[in-house]
């Protein structure tokens, strides 16, 4: 598996790739709809201007960040699942970890709460067109970085 955890476009601008990763670490404290453009553009230090040269909407930059971490979860957890079947010496061994892990993922809040913003994050998804297109080219890249 290539670097899995790299959701950037090949040939991203710096600018348009720091507006989406300061987005993304605005959403760990803050649900979506709480995130403003004020917040977004004094964080990364870079002018409304310049915000919209990359952007034609606000909700743009909260969909390509939603998208982003939504991958990145799915990512982790391909990751840790991965990991798991190549360390196991034999079927019983990789099902008693299995069920450790989900046994694990249940009780840990910060698992559940992942699970819950996947969740929203598909609902959103259903009504909006532009969503599912970003969504669906994150969900190419992840499919074709596994073959």
């Amino acid at each position: 598996m290539s670097n899995l955890l790299d959701h950037s476009a090949p040939g991203q601008h710096p600018t348009r790739k720091r507006l989406i990763d300061v987005t993304i670490r605005l959403l760990d404290n803050h649900r979506p709809e709480n995130v403003t453009i004020t917040m977004v553009i004094s964080e990364s230090l870079v002018s409304k201007g310049a915000f919209y040269h990359h952007f034609n909407e606000f909700e743009e930059v909260i969909e390509e960040a939603l998208a982003s971490r939504f991958i990145s979860d799915i990512d982790q957890a391909i990751g840790e699942f991965t990991q798991l079947i190549e360390s196991a010496t034999s079927k019983e061994e990789l099902l008693n970890h299995l069920r450790s892990k989900v046994e694990w993922s249940e009780r840990d809040n910060e698992r559940v709460n992942i699970r819950l913003e996947r969740i929203r994050t598909l609902g959103k998804v259903l009504n909006n067109e532009r969503f599912f297109r970003v969504m669906s080219q994150q969900q190419s890249k992840t499919t074709n970085r596994l073959v």
